[in-house]
């Protein structure tokens, strides 16, 4: 710890911690490679040389940079083994821990390549491999699992242009929940949040698949269940199999078209309620319009989306094989730093220290 340099002022905490941290990183990695390769060294193994590598891992919110060295080991054979990067399952040329992907790719979804690059230390491509690599289950999509006697839902949608193609793809978007409940305001405007919200991005011809499914699993023959669309779109388009109690257009959109006062009259009576897709829509199109999308980099960004925005569980890293040799990438499952890292956080907590953040 020699090396340490007091920090001068009370922002320089952090870089002061961060060295602390690697450090005692160095420190044990240097006795586990010790402890690793002394097993090898009893059968006769040689130390061949000792190499440098780094890892980028994700602490406490914060992305770690941790640079160490191991040996190389030969036996009579001259079969070679690395037993610290083995015993890490480190992949060749893999820097990034699975909650750095994890984290990167969630990022993604709110955000540019390019942006998340600069957060992460990531390239925007290996972002965005890490992305088209990642498979995700239909079960990982999940739905609110509930009884409640209102349901609302409103659905939207938007175009968005496809590299190689003159016709626009269509992205619907849907948003189910409960009621609303006011959490503060900003100025004369109250912030509202949903309750048991959940949203649906898809494909017209899979929209209403999930949409009814959401509906689905929070009703009951005896539920009220009200749909709110722009522009009066049929409720049959959006959920087929839903026998809805009623139905409505959207406020903005109903206030556009001008007219149709019995329509007006019944938005305005639920107006509390309804309006809230229009700004999850934003969203959303924030992050999809404006871009250069392939037919499956735009499939893959929306399922992401889908979880991401519902934030009922952190994106988990299930890569596929890729085809090419060259973006062989696949899961590092770095347990080891992220358990130590985890154990240094836990005993940070208890006197509020926020590492590195």
């Amino acid at each position: 710890m020699s090396s340490l340099i007091l920090p001068d002022d009370f922002k320089d905490v952090d870089e002061f911690f961060e060295k602390l941290i690697k450090e005692f990183l160095d420190t044990v990695m240097k006795e586990l490679d010790e402890e690793l390769c002394s097993a090898y060294l009893e059968k006769g193994y040689k130390v061949l040389r000792t190499k440098k590598r780094k890892i980028k891992v994700l602490f406490n919110s914060h992305y770690l940079e941790i640079s160490f060295t191991y040996r190389v080991l030969k036996n009579a054979k001259n079969e070679k083994i690395k037993p610290l990067i083995e015993f890490l399952k480190i992949k060749p040329r893999d820097i990034y821990t699975s909650s750095v992907k994890e984290k990167a790719i969630a990022l993604a979804t709110e955000m540019t390549f390019s942006k998340v690059s600069s957060i992460t230390g990531a390239s925007a491509m290996s972002i965005w491999k890490w992305l088209q690599l990642n498979k995700i289950d239909e079960d990982e999509i999940s739905t609110y699992q509930g009884n409640t006697p209102e349901v609302r839902s409103e659905s939207d949608g938007m175009f968005i242009s496809v590299r190689g193609s003159e016709r626009k793809e269509e992205i619907k978007v849907g948003i189910i929940y409960d009621s609303k409940r006011m959490i503060g305001k900003n100025g004369d405007r109250m912030r509202n949040e949903l309750v048991n919200k959940k949203i649906v991005i898809s494909y017209p011809w899979e929209f209403s698949k999930y949409f009814s499914g959401q509906i689905h699993s929070r009703s009951s023959y005896s539920s009220i269940i009200y749909y709110s669309s722009d522009m009066g779109e049929d409720e049959k388009k959006a959920a087929g199999d839903v026998g809805f109690t009623d139905r409505f257009i959207d406020l903005f959109h109903l206030v556009r078209l001008g007219g149709r006062k019995e329509e007006l009259v019944k938005s305005f009576e639920y107006k509390g309620y309804f309006g809230s897709c229009e700004s999850n829509v934003k969203k959303v199109k924030q992050r999809l319009k404006g871009r250069s999308w392939s037919k499956r980099g735009l499939s893959n960004m929306i399922r992401h989306m889908t979880i991401s925005l519902n934030s009922e569980k952190v994106l988990k890293i299930h890569e596929v094989k890729a085809q090419k040799k060259h973006i062989n990438d696949q899961d590092t499952h770095l347990g080891y730093i992220d358990c130590t890292l985890a154990t240094l956080n836990n005993t940070y907590a208890e006197d509020k220290i926020r590492v590195c953040q």
